[in-house]
C-alpha cells in the first residue's frame, strides 16, 4: 500500500532499540538474559505495530480461515527457513576461523567484512521500494514488473561496482587510515576479496525479493538448504588451506552460488522463455572477476589508481553503449538528478 513513511518510522524505532536497550538494561541488570528478553519484547512490539498498520491500511478484519492459514504457514515456513539459513551462512566463516586458529583472526576478518557489507543497504532499500510491485500478482502488472526487475538488476551492479572496486583497490590505504597499519597488514587481503563477494551478493536482493513477493519462497528456501552443507565444507577447507584469505574466498564462493541460483529461478518464473539479461549477468560476473583478478598484480598505489580509472570508465562505457536502452538511460539520468537534488537541495524530477 506504499506506506513507506510509516514502515520506515517503525524500522527506525526497531533499529534504534537494538542499541539503546542493551545499554539501558545492562545498567540496571548486567546479564545477557535480561538484554535478550527485552530485545525480544521490542521486536514483538515492532511486529504488532506492522500488523496494526497493515490492518488499518488494508481495512482488514480478523477472522479464522483454515485454507488461508495453511497457505500462510507454508509460505511463512519457507521464508523462515530461508532467512534463518541465510543468517547462519553469514556467521559460519567467523565460527570456523575462531575454531581452527587464533581468535584474533576473527577480528581481522570481521572488521572489513562488517564495513563493506553495509553497502548492501542500497539494494535492500531498492528492494523495499519495489517489493509491493512484485507482490501484486495481477497479469496487468506483468510488463511493469519485468521492466522494473530488469532496470534495477542492471542499476544495482552499475551503481555498486565502482564503489566496491574502489574499496578493493585502495583497501590498504583505507584500512591504515581507519584502524592502523598493523591491522591493515592482516585485513587488506580480506577487504579486497570480501568486496567482490558483496558485489556478487548484492545481485541476489532483487531476485530474492521477487521470489518472496510472488509466493515462491520455497525456491529460495530449498536453495539455502542445499547451500548450507556445501558452504560449511567449502569454508572449512578454504580456511584450513588459505587462512584469512580462504575465509574471504569462501564468501565469494557463497555469494556467487547463491546469487546465480536465485537469479536463475527468479528469471525463469518471470520470463517463461528465458531472457537476454542472462547474457548481461554472465558479462557482469566475468567482468567483476577479471577486475578483481588484475588487483593481484598491482602493488603500487599509482598503478592501482590508473587501472581503477581505466576499468571503471570502460565498465560505464560498455553499460551505456550496449546494455541500457534509451529509456533506461533517461531513467538513470533522472535518478542521478534526484540524488543530486537530495544532496544539494535542487529541484527533484518525477520518476
Amino acid at each position: 500500500v506504499n506506506q513507506f513513511a510509516k514502515v520506515n518510522f517503525i524500522h527506525v524505532l526497531i533499529g534504534s532499540s537494538n542499541f539503546i536497550i542493551p545499554v539501558v538494561v545492562w545498567s540496571y541488570s548486567p546479564n545477557i538474559e535480561s538484554v535478550v528478553f527485552w530485545l525480544m519484547v521490542a521486536r514483538s512490539i515492532g511486529a504488532i505495530a506492522f500488523g496494526a498498520v497493515a490492518l488499518k491500511e488494508l481495512s482488514l478484519t480478523i477472522s479464522w480461515d483454515t485454507g488461508a492459514f495453511k497457505r500462510v504457514f507454508h509460505f511463512g515456513g519457507w521464508m523462515t527457513v530461508s532467512h534463518v539459513i541465510a543468517n547462519m551462512l553469514l556467521q559460519i566463516d567467523k565460527l570456523i576461523l575462531g575454531a581452527t586458529g587464533p581468535v584474533q583472526r576473527v577480528s581481522f576478518f570481521s572488521a572489513p567484512f562488517e564495513m563493506i557489507y553495509r553497502v548492501n543497504i542500497i539494494p535492500g532499500a531498492l528492494l523495499r521500494a519495489v517489493f509491493p510491485v512484485f507482490a501484486d500478482g495481477s497479469e496487468a502488472h506483468g510488463i511493469r514488473v519485468r521492466k522494473i526487475y530488469l532496470f534495477y538488476l542492471k542499476f544495482i551492479n552499475f551503481l555498486l561496482y565502482p564503489i566496491l572496486l574502489g574499496l578493493a583497490y585502495f583497501s590498504s590505504e583505507l584500512l591504515t587510515l581507519w584502524i592502523g597499519s598493523d591491522f591493515a597488514s592482516q585485513s587488506t587481503i580480506v577487504m579486497q576479496w570480501v568486496s567482490l563477494g558483496v558485489l556478487l551478493n548484492s545481485g541476489h536482493y532483487l531476485p530474492f525479493g521477487h521470489l518472496q513477493g510472488s509466493e515462491k519462497a520455497n525456491f529460495s528456501g530449498k536453495i539455502h538448504l542445499v547451500l548450507l552443507p556445501i558452504q560449511i565444507l567449502a569454508t572449512y577447507f578454504f580456511i584450513l588451506e588459505f587462512g584469512l584469505l580462504g575465509a574471504a574466498l569462501a564468501w565469494v564462493f557463497r555469494s556467487f552460488c547463491e546469487t546465480t541460483m536465485i537469479f536463475y529461478f527468479s528469471t525463469k518464473t518471470l520470463f517463461e522463455n528465458g531472457h537476454p539479461f542472462l547474457k548481461i549477468y554472465i558479462f557482469q560476473t566475468i567482468w567483476s572477476f577479471l577486475s578483481w583478478g588484475i588487483l593481484v598484480f598491482l602493488n603500487q598505489l599509482e598503478s592501482r589508481f590508473i587501472v581503477y580509472l581505466v576499468v571503471v570508465v570502460a565498465f560505464v562505457f560498455l553499460h551505456l553503449k550496449f546494455i541500457y536502452s534509451k529509456e533506461e538511460k533517461e531513467r538513470i539520468a533522472d535518478l542521478l538528478k534526484l540524488i543530486q537534488g537530495k544532496i544539494f537541495g535542487t529541484n527533484k524530477p518525477t520518476i
